[in-house]
């Protein structure tokens, strides 16, 4: 039984009783499609959407040795590796960032790749390699946070919004944007990635097939500030015209055959 996002209800539903004022989530994990009770009162100022690698022995991904273990909890993280680097044994493994770091260091695996903001919001001091959007491209909403209240609640809102970050609202709605566009939900490994750099918005999406032969990296940049919607749609167009609809559709498929075995991928 797939358990993501249960916990996510379960708190909406606390917040849809009157249980509490409002509710925060990590914007990687909530749904693209809001509760119509709720609405999202603000999104605070973003921190690192990268995604890192932690080895034990070794400087980085290009330096570990053919056939190293690598521990990951992310089907998008465990294809784009197998893709970069297929000659190295991508395993699952659970846990929340601390237990994941003391399996790596006990010799459970040879590194460990998890989300960069994890590192960040526990303050540790560890060495680690950024990934780049060329090996893979973050989950959207991925170093986001979103504050949810109930509609209509003018007084929660007002207060929530003091600490919304107008770049990072922009960034994560884009993203999400493109996720409704694809109908790609949170079981599909796909990278959906917008930053503002200066003058410009930059979105990323990148997938790769379920057999790790075929890979499909979009950029599209766009003067800033700009429509969400424009860019986007934009961004959207340029996967599907590079082929990338056709891996979404092939991991829908496999999705469906796994379900129907009473597997998840």
């Amino acid at each position: 039984m797939p358990v993501k996002g249960i916990f996510e209800k379960e708190v909406d539903l606390a917040l849809i009783r009157g249980d509490v004022d409002f509710v925060v989530h990590s914007l990687k994990d909530y749904p693209t499609i809001v509760d119509p009770q709720l609405e999202l009162a603000s999104i605070p100022k973003r921190k690192s959407p990268y995604d890192v690698i932690l080895c034990r022995k070794h400087k980085g991904l290009s330096e570990l040795p053919s056939g190293a273990i690598i521990g990951t909890s992310s089907l998008r993280r465990m294809t784009h590796l197998k893709y970069f680097r297929p000659d190295l044994n991508v395993i699952p493994i659970r846990g929340n960032v601390d237990t994941r770091i003391r399996k790596l260091w006990r010799g459970d695996c040879d590194a460990i790749v998890i989300a960069e903001v994890g590192i960040q919001r526990l303050n540790l001091d560890l060495a680690y390699e950024v990934l780049s959007f060329d090996v893979m491209v973050p989950a959207a909403g991925q170093g986001a946070l979103a504050v949810v209240c109930r509609k209509g609640d003018s007084e929660i809102k007002s207060l929530l919004k003091s600490i919304e970050d107008p770049p990072s609202r922009f960034e994560v709605e884009v993203e999400r944007k493109i996720l409704r566009h694809l109908r790609a939900g949170c079981r599909t490994p796909i990278g959906v990635n917008v930053r503002i750099q200066g003058d410009k918005a930059i979105a990323s999406i990148s997938s790769v097939s379920p057999d790790g032969k075929l890979k499909v990296y979009i950029i599209e940049e766009h003067e800033y500030p700009c429509s969400i919607d424009d860019l986007a749609y934009k961004a959207y167009m340029k996967f599907k015209d590079n082929g990338g609809l056709e891996i979404i559709e092939l991991w829908r498929e496999k999705d469906m055959f796994s379900t129907l075995r009473g597997v998840t991928t």
